[in-house]
């Protein structure tokens, strides 16, 4: 996806700036995914099990942990998925 995208880019310099948009989503979710666990640990879903020296998710709250991903990837990913076909559509009137 990101190479068709690159190659859109590439043939259309008017769409320069959605690429850096497209670009900017990418790695703002790659920051998130990588504080995930830290955000687990606080949000108490995440808890260090003493007896078997285990971190572990808390079952108890996987409904709110189900809360967490769908705002975290779910809906990111389905704003992404819009955002991509409304470009591309629209780069394609003009190749």
């Amino acid at each position: 996806a990101f190479h068709r995208f690159a190659f859109i880019v590439h043939h259309n310099n008017v769409y320069f700036h959605g690429y850096h948009i497209f670009f900017a989503i990418i790695i703002c979710q790659w920051i998130f995914a990588w504080l995930y666990p830290f955000r687990l640990l606080l949000l108490g879903l995440f808890t260090y099990d003493s007896t078997i020296r285990l971190c572990h998710i808390n079952w108890d709250l996987s409904l709110e942990l189900f809360a967490l991903l769908a705002v975290q990837y779910l809906i990111p990913l389905i704003i992404d998925v819009l955002c991509y076909v409304l470009v591309i559509k629209h780069a394609h009137l003009h190749i």
